[in-house]
């Protein structure tokens, strides 16, 4: 017979559903994971360009630069949706952007990691 699991395993669940609660909550309720996995790479390491990004999450280009736009105040001309990223010139090539945390994606960042105990 196989028992419950106890506390050690439920707690683990019930902090991933309080994480999937608040990026719902900052983005949409249908937000895909995809979406997410872009977030939180900047998250976990601001200040790279768009195809760092891409190749690290296994992304083509044209998917990373889609997901970004999602999530940005403003990336070139178009502007995003969510306000949890913000881009700024490369200094040392100004054909680059330098993708970033915008105010409300430290807050979001704030939050997870306060839910995870981090």
């Amino acid at each position: 017979m196989t028992q419950a699991a106890g506390p050690i395993i439920q707690e683990p669940f019930r902090s991933l559903a309080d994480v999937l609660r608040c990026i719902r909550a900052a983005t949409s309720p249908v937000m895909p994971v995809s979406i997410v996995r872009a977030f939180v790479a900047v998250a976990e390491e601001e200040g790279r360009i768009l195809s760092e990004y891409a190749a690290r999450l296994d992304f083509s280009r044209a998917n990373a630069s889609k997901h970004y736009i999602e999530l940005a105040d403003r990336i070139g001309p178009r502007t995003g949706g969510r306000k949890l990223l913000a881009a700024r010139e490369n200094p040392d090539n100004r054909r680059q952007k330098e993708i970033r945390l915008a105010d409300h994606g430290q807050q979001l960042r704030d939050e997870l990691l306060a839910i995870l105990g981090g």
